[in-house]
């Protein structure tokens, strides 16, 4: 129900494979669980930076000082087999300006406000039309 109730996709539609081939729902059960996986601040995905050893295990990228490796879950330092540190191929990302005027419109009645009270949030309208004057 996470794919089609939001998007008013009939339940019974979705699993009758007359309507969605059995391709085409796995497709869109994918991407949903992808959806799902996302960060809910800055809206990445995990597995998006991590990396792949031969066995297919997933490592985190970490940049270090002396530039990006890659680490064990146990936080350990992923050696390369002459015992050097395993260098990295970039991330696939790169962290740049994003400029979001909803965002910042938002961000700057937080700052002009005192606490909201429990409940309460930050949300958008439309403006109400100018009174006619006769």
């Amino acid at each position: 129900m996470d794919y089609c109730g939001p998007r008013a996709v009939p339940y019974g539609d979705f699993m009758d494979d007359r309507v969605w081939s059995p391709l085409s729902r796995d497709a869109a059960l994918a991407w949903q669980e992808r959806e799902n996986a996302r960060c809910g601040s800055c809206g990445q995905v995990k597995a998006d930076w991590m990396a792949q050893d031969e066995d297919g295990n997933l490592l985190r990228y970490r940049v270090g000082p002396d530039g990006l490796h890659v680490f064990d879950d146990d936080g350990r330092l992923i050696p390369d087999p002459n015992g050097e540190p395993f260098e990295a191929t970039p991330p696939p990302f790169i962290v740049d300006y994003h400029v979001c005027f909803g965002c910042a419109a938002i961000e700057q009645r937080r700052a002009n406000e005192k606490e909201l009270p429990p409940g309460v949030r930050h949300a958008f309208r439309r403006p109400l039309p100018p009174a006619e004057v006769d």
